[in-house]
């Protein structure tokens, strides 16, 4: 189970949503916003496919993870995530965006040089990839 909060980029911007992923066999259960949706999904690649909706209705995705953003083509329409996350700053509770560390090109993590809750400064090194 997959969950936390997404907040819409485009095309409706700051609406934010909170979403849990199940995932059972094919058959993948969202709820987004309170809205439960069933679809039976058959992934023709690693990111895209169809789903069919319990309705029957069949639909084609495309999906990616750019940064911080889910980028979501759903029957030619392109919706904007940006994923929520929430840090303990201060020792409250705050929702910050652009947490991902992304590599330049794939590659294998050979060693994770901190822990998580670690405070790390800006150049640090954090971990060790082989591309």
């Amino acid at each position: 189970m997959t969950q936390g909060q997404l907040r819409q980029q485009s095309p409706a911007p700051d609406q934010v949503f909170d979403y849990r992923v199940e995932t059972q066999g094919e058959t993948v259960r969202v709820n987004l916003g309170g809205k439960e949706i069933e679809l039976a999904v058959t992934a023709q690649g690693d990111r895209e496919g169809w789903c069919r909706t319990a309705d029957g209705t069949l639909h084609s995705f495309v999906w990616a993870w750019v940064g911080n953003s889910l980028e979501l083509w759903l029957d030619g329409n392109v919706f904007i995530f940006e994923r929520v996350e929430r840090r303990r700053q201060g020792g409250r509770e705050s929702a910050v965006g652009g947490a991902d560390i992304v590599a330049l090109m794939p590659g294998t993590v050979e060693q994770i040089l901190v822990q998580p809750g670690d405070t790390v400064e800006r150049g640090q090194t954090v971990i060790i990839m082989e591309s």
